[in-house]
């Protein structure tokens, strides 16, 4: 008789869904606990606890749980636009974050979201600044004016920047 075996459910949960059917004498033995090695094999054929995922990842085996080895990126300065798009997939798109960590593309994700932000926002001020009529005489003349309409400006332009690039 050939069964499921489910003591790899508690392993992992993205490794459950990679072990193929056992007999029912190699699965009373698949829990890791035993003193013999495990016979639980996944669809690509791999050992339990040995290199099976499709992302190529390595894991090593701590207790009851099969953890993936991550290599940690060194921490790199990013603006704000890339520290604002960080929260947004961290806290509204965990699977893409997850995603893009364990691809080893997250920083390189973000400072690519800082640097088009940066440059967009670079491109938007003076023609918002054009289209409000701010002017440097408007400036000299009545500079708390001047202020407040290039604070509206600058508002606008973020605001495009957020809805387009960082929460999108």
């Amino acid at each position: 008789m050939r069964i499921f075996c489910l003591c790899s459910i508690s392993i992992h949960p993205i490794l459950s869904r990679l072990w193929v059917r056992q007999s029912a004498a190699t699965a009373s033995r698949c829990c890791g606990r035993s003193r013999s090695p495990s016979r639980i094999t996944s669809a690509h054929g791999a050992w339990k606890g040995e290199n099976c995922m499709e992302n190529n990842l390595s894991y090593r085996q701590e207790g009851d749980f099969l953890l993936p080895e991550l290599e940690a990126e060194t921490p790199s300065t990013l603006g704000r636009y890339g520290r604002m798009r960080e929260r947004y997939l961290r806290e509204e798109r965990p699977v893409l974050y997850n995603r893009l960590i364990l691809s080893g593309k997250l920083t390189v994700h973000l400072k690519e979201i800082d640097r088009t932000a940066s440059q967009r926002l670079e491109l938007l001020m003076p023609e918002l600044k054009k289209s409000m009529g701010l002017t440097e005489q408007m400036k000299a003349s009545d500079p708390m004016k001047w202020v407040g309409l290039m604070n509206n400006a600058k508002a606008k332009a973020e605001e495009m920047i957020l809805s387009e690039l960082i929460y999108s």
